[in-house]
């Protein structure tokens, strides 16, 4: 079966928040089995969260969303400033 990735950008986490946060973030996306690749880029200043699964047609871009949305907020833990998510392009 074709596997998809999407990769998603979440703006607004410190580099503390983002560091105590991904080891729970990659346990969450290994139990979702979700194949997934958890970095923070210093230089912007983003968590950015890659996922891949099954291809399961036109929704499954909406799906990783989701799921990595649900991780995120579950996962790390923030200062109550803002947080935004962004699908980047693959």
């Amino acid at each position: 079966m074709a596997q998809a990735r999407t990769t998603v950008a979440v703006h607004g986490f410190t580099p503390g928040e983002v560091t105590a946060g991904m080891p729970h973030l990659r346990a969450e996306l290994a139990e979702r089995n979700l194949l997934g690749d958890v970095r923070w880029d210093e230089a912007t200043g983003r968590l950015l969260v890659t996922v891949e699964s099954a291809d399961l047609g036109p929704r499954t871009t909406a799906l990783h969303e989701d799921q990595v949305w649900d991780c995120v907020m579950a996962c790390v833990n923030f200062s109550g400033k803002r947080i935004r998510f962004e699908r980047v392009a693959n």
